[in-house]
């Protein structure tokens, strides 16, 4: 996937003229294998409010999206436990949607690389993580993986959107999407 990145220049920052100047980026998503699907998940934090947003998209082998979640939730008070409750969230849709052959990506390394470990902790954090792999117990067919911030923007901003809808409703304002 291409994207193109429009900003306006100040004489002399794009080639000596000044205008609108655009850059090329490869964002590195790539699509999973006929009959599977990938899931991107990502999360954001605000530790000041204790908001956070989820953003879920799904998409099939032709890269088209099958599904976007975009979520509010409150009264969180980690990073850590925001990334779960993403990830959770994301177990939960791809039961729902009964698929059989996911790889499950998302950008929170330190997450991964705990479900994906053998180790066990007894702390909240543990705990989660082990809610985590129950979960993912008996899915032969999905795979959790790790992936740049470049290959999870869609997710990234869908998350971003969910905190969107809590402030917004924090506020006693409704958003309605068409």
């Amino acid at each position: 996937m291409l994207v193109v990145n429009f900003s306006v220049c100040r004489k002399g920052e794009a080639n000596g003229r000044e205008g609108l100047a655009f850059k090329v980026v490869d964002l590195c998503w790539s699509p999973p294998s006929d009959s599977s699907y990938k899931l991107n998940f990502d999360a954001t934090f605000d530790s000041e409010k204790k908001l956070m947003g989820i953003g879920i998209v799904v998409r099939n082998y032709r890269g088209e999206a099958m599904i976007v979640v975009t979520a509010p939730r409150s009264h969180l008070r980690y990073a850590y436990s925001a990334e779960c409750y993403a990830l959770i969230r994301s177990i939960k849709l791809c039961r729902e949607m009964r698929l059989q052959q996911v790889v499950i990506e998302g950008d929170a390394k330190s997450i991964i690389e705990d479900v994906i470990g053998q180790s066990t902790n007894s702390s909240w954090q543990g705990i989660l993580i082990e809610d985590i792999k129950y979960l993912l117990k008996g899915m032969n067919g999905w795979k959790l993986s790790f992936v740049r911030r470049g290959s999870n923007k869609v997710a990234h901003i869908a998350a971003k959107l969910g905190m969107c809808f809590q402030i917004l409703s924090q506020c006693g304002l409704k958003m309605v999407l068409l």
